[in-house]
């Protein structure tokens, strides 16, 4: 299926970004997840955080069913891994996948159609983009859904202020995201990915969507098990996160409990 509009020159809507280290078994569940529907509109652009498994040879695989870009570097870290793959994006939009994530079924549509449904305020020059639902492998929310449906909210004070907990999946426009964009520190293979999210909340809101998109794994060895050990090990990085996210104190949002 092809939109039959293209929205940039070269038809690329969407660029789904991949950092990955090690992860080739779940990487391969995470291609078959994303289908074919809209498949020449959409771009992967995988960057292998120095695996030392078959991602490579998957990649090249996967080269001849989609629109997929794979680039390798030396072990530095996921915030490393993402950045690069974000400035070797060229869709209007990217939506971040971790390998060990999967699309539902149809969950690819349902972005793409609310991206170009005529109706809503995605085209506003405040609106960086829209904010989706994750679940867990049960198909169970994670973390709590939004207030209404399709309402215009801004990722900081969505949790901040009304307790919008959780996960989620942002799909955010590239130039956007490039503005934005975090330099890591060259000793620190973290940097909160919450950090962009906080400096494009100050200038621009989204499109809140109550419907599940992706479902998410915690691996007993991912970033999502063991966070606190590894802000620990990244304190630059989280010093960064959280004196910026205070500096924006009533600026973006006023809640005292946050």
């Amino acid at each position: 299926m092809t939109i039959k509009t293209p929205t940039t020159s070269n038809n690329i809507l969407l660029s789904v970004c991949v950092p990955t280290y090690n992860r080739d078994v779940l990487l391969k569940k995470m291609f078959d997840s994303i289908g074919f529907d809209y498949i020449d509109n959409i771009e992967i652009i995988v960057v292998d955080d120095g695996s030392e498994d078959s991602t490579r040879k998957l990649c090249e695989e996967y080269k001849n069913k989609y629109n997929l870009k794979y680039i390798y570097q030396k072990n530095l870290g996921r915030s490393h891994a993402l950045r690069l793959s974000i400035l070797n994006a060229s869709g209007s939009y990217v939506i971040i996948m971790d390998s060990d994530d999967v699309f539902i079924k149809n969950g690819i549509s349902v972005i793409v159609k609310s991206l170009l449904k005529p109706s809503n305020y995605i085209c506003e020059k405040n609106i960086a983009g829209m904010v989706f639902l994750c679940g867990d492998e049960n198909y169970d929310l994670i973390g709590k859904s939004f207030d209404s449906e399709k309402a215009t909210g801004n990722i900081l004070r969505d949790v901040a202020d009304f307790d919008i907990y959780g996960d989620k999946k942002e799909v955010i426009r590239l130039d956007i995201l490039k503005k934005f964009m975090y330099t890591p520190y060259e000793s620190e293979k973290r940097m909160a990915t919450s950090i962009l999210w906080n400096r494009i909340s100050y200038e621009f809101d989204v499109i809140n969507v109550n419907k599940i998109v992706a479902l998410k794994k915690y691996c007993d060895d991912g970033l999502g098990k063991n966070i606190n050990y590894v802000r620990m090990l990244s304190c630059k990085s989280s010093s960064l996160f959280y004196s910026e996210t205070l500096n924006s104190h009533g600026i973006v949002y006023s809640s005292y409990r946050y």
